[in-house]
């Protein structure tokens, strides 16, 4: 008994740690605190982000210690995605080329240190846990929200729209976007105690329309729909040839409807055709990359020089890319490593891609939906704004955790 006292306090010191790591990286509270000048003077701020750096550096510190004396089936679990690796290693080689190798350089050590990070979850945690202790963060993250948006709304909502303890709506909105779908996974294979989990997934849901975001909703509503596309695969494989040829037929004729009526379908959303001249900075954007099409401006490079942003900022009027972002993962990709870059993801993930259907038909609990999901939901996301290879955020941590977690092989 005495040995297992230490142990088992051990184990829960190392999950809260986990927790408190995923909660640090969704960047809570700091956002808010930079916002408003008037609740710190610039030099308080400035010590504020300097404690900031202090805990994130903390926090990759203890992984690596964590990492260290299991280093070689750590080194095995990160050698399941040599590509995704290429991906990483390109950051790095990037400061050959970029157009600021300094800070290329010191944004790709985050990127590493990061990504060290999703591999230690994929090594430490199964699916389940893993989901376990996201749907414990997303909790944490969604009650903090509601206290604050009730105790302090000129904090807590913004333009009508909530965003509880992050910097803007949009954010708010994609974090309980992807904690109800992690509840919802949790629902479906949770055999103790499935209420939590409806709950949570409820919860989430209704902070997420809160926020406001019609991003947010879309996406929420397309992994609806592809978590039922997704079970009826795996119940019926392989799925008889009329039945998929008329599931082809008609996801064709829903994108040429969309395609051919932009203009309501955006309206209906509360947008212009432009998507709050998304499309501009696109346009914009896609003309940098034809000066590098092939390698790109280098890792970071290319929103670090602030006269690429004032000159996009001046050409559209908008000051969306003030956040350094195209609003679009894959043109970021594009501009940070070109098509070398775009490559190497597609490559990936076109891996990655058979063996989650691999996984999905050979777990029938709710976790074998996870990898597969979370796919769908970074390229969904993707479409409007920037999260992949993002240096210091969750959504890179939980997406190089899910991938490592697949294995090579799954039985069918």
């Amino acid at each position: 008994m005495n040995e297992i006292m230490p142990t088992s306090a051990l184990k829960t010191a190392e999950r809260l740690f986990v927790v408190f790591a995923l909660l640090f990286f969704t960047y809570p509270i700091i956002g808010l605190l930079q916002l408003y000048p008037i609740l710190s003077t610039p030099a308080e701020l400035a010590r504020l982000d300097a404690v900031w750096k202090i805990i994130r550096w903390g926090i990759y510190a203890v992984t690596l210690l964590l990492l260290v004396p299991q280093w070689k089936s750590a080194l095995g679990v990160a050698s399941r995605d040599k590509l995704l690796w290429g991906l990483v290693g390109l950051a790095l080689l990037s400061v050959l080329w970029s157009d600021l190798p300094a800070t290329t350089l010191r944004r790709s050590i985050g990127l590493v240190a990061t990504t060290l990070l999703g591999v230690y979850l994929a090594k430490r945690y199964s699916i389940k846990e893993q989901l376990q202790l996201l749907a414990l963060m997303f909790g944490i993250a969604a009650v903090l929200s509601l206290l604050l948006a009730i105790a302090l709304p000129i904090y807590g909502i913004h333009w009508g729209g909530w965003r509880g303890i992050y910097s803007n709506q949009n954010l708010f909105g994609r974090l309980m976007c992807l904690g109800a779908v992690v509840f919802l996974i949790l629902a479906r294979s949770s055999t103790q105690y499935p209420w939590i989990a409806w709950a949570g997934c409820g919860f989430s849901a209704t902070l997420m329309l809160a926020s406001t975001s019609k991003t947010a909703l879309v996406v929420f509503l397309a992994i609806l729909v592809l978590l039922f596309g997704y079970q009826v695969w795996r119940r019926y494989y392989p799925i008889p040839l009329p039945w998929l040829l008329a599931a082809i037929v008609l996801g064709v004729c829903v994108i040429w409807w969309l395609l051919g009526n932009l203009e309501i379908v955006t309206g209906l959303l509360g947008k212009d055709i432009t998507l709050s001249k998304r499309t501009i900075i696109w346009e914009i954007v896609l003309a940098k990359i034809g000066q590098y099409p092939w390698l790109g401006y280098g890792y970071s490079a290319f929103w670090s020089n602030s006269q690429n942003t004032q000159d996009i900022v001046r050409a559209t009027g908008s000051s969306l890319v003030i956040g350094g972002q195209s609003h679009n993962g894959f043109l970021d990709l594009w501009l940070d490593f070109g098509g070398l870059g775009v490559l190497t993801f597609a490559l990936h993930f076109a891996r990655k891609l058979p063996q989650a259907f691999r996984w999905l038909r050979s777990v029938q609990t709710g976790e074998g939906l996870w990898p597969l999901t979370l796919m769908s939901f970074t390229v969904l996301y993707n479409l409007t704004e920037s999260t992949l290879l993002t240096k210091y955020s969750i959504f890179w941590i939980i997406y190089v955790a899910a991938m490592l977690s697949i294995p090579s092989r799954a039985r069918v």
